[in-house]
């Protein structure tokens, strides 16, 4: 395996909306600039060591910066990217890293059995990305960020690897991992996850940084998605759905309005006329509203924050 190259489409899938910002060591110190305003992002069907890995995370910003707003979120409930984030999880588990990696691959090196990197949108904010080829080696991830001073994370990408009880990181352009053929094997086995939609990622040299350009990312709460019909609301494979029909619009989960546009859904606590725009679709009172019951996932990510720091 020639260590001068990584599996992974980070570098030109990543040109459109963000780029590389700083070494990871200034982890978490590059989340000052606002106020350790954080979400922690996982999906909604995320493994439980997701979960695990951003409880690590949380603390680890926790105990640096003693702010109380650093919060949980899933990825389902991101309706603007217009705010700083720390996305945990690979692209087949949370949509956040899906959007932002541009790809549908659950695997993103061969480096290293997870990757850690630091993005920054054209308008300032910031993505702390972490994700791992499984979800164990994506809590492991997240235990190397409790004790990031123990690591030489001196650059934009770094590839984790080893146990929970002995963690490896360092940065992937000079990574000394090398796969084994179980984890070769099991690379492969994994790949299969991968929709039909997706497409082989090339293999890029770190050379690639060059070609970073700052964009400012093209969604943000109550801005409309421009594809028109005449009988309602246009989706990108030219199919017109009705008003009131949700569907999924250029990645994001979207309502047709009585304007033929799409808008996107609407997070708890948004102003809303009719279900069919909220997240949750439950609108009372004129305000999007959460359901009844929470799922299990989101229930038990929340009581772990709360029980941990009150």
């Amino acid at each position: 395996m020639n260590k001068s190259y990584v599996y992974i489409t980070i570098f030109f899938l990543l040109a459109s909306f963000a780029t590389a910002l700083a070494p990871v060591s200034s982890y978490p110190y590059f989340f000052d600039a606002h106020n350790y305003n954080v979400k922690i992002v996982v999906g909604s069907q995320a493994p439980s060591e997701h979960v695990l890995a951003a409880t690590d995370v949380s603390s680890s910003i926790i105990s640096v910066s003693h702010s109380q707003n650093v919060q949980s979120a899933l990825a389902e409930e991101i309706d603007s990217y217009e705010q700083d984030m720390v996305v945990i999880g690979d692209p087949c588990t949370n949509k956040v890293s899906k959007f932002l990696f541009e790809t549908d691959k659950c695997e993103l090196t061969q480096k290293g059995d997870a990757i850690i990197t630091l993005l920054e949108s054209k308008s300032g904010y910031i993505f702390f990305m972490i994700s791992g080829n499984t979800p164990e080696a994506t809590r492991v991830a997240g235990k190397v960020l409790l004790h990031p001073e123990q690591y030489n994370l001196n650059d934009e990408l770094i590839c984790v690897w080893g146990t929970l009880n002995n963690p490896h990181a360092e940065p992937c352009e000079t990574s000394t991992y090398i796969p084994s053929q179980t984890k070769s094997t099991s690379s492969s086995d994994s790949s299969t996850r991968t929709t039909s939609s997706s497409t082989s990622s090339p293999t890029t040299s770190s050379s690639a940084k060059s070609t970073f350009v700052k964009k400012d990312i093209d969604i943000a709460t109550e801005k409309t998605i421009d594809i028109d019909c005449p009988e309602g609301c246009k989706d990108e494979e030219g199919l017109c759905y009705s008003v009131g029909e949700q569907n999924v619009v250029k990645g994001q989960r979207a309502y047709c309005k009585e304007d033929n546009l799409w808008y996107p859904l609407k997070a708890k606590g948004k102003a809303c006329v009719d279900n069919y725009q909220c997240k949750t679709n439950y609108c009372q009172e004129k305000v999007c509203t959460t359901e009844a019951k929470d799922g299990f996932l989101k229930r038990f990510f929340t009581w772990v924050i709360d029980a941990i720091f009150g």
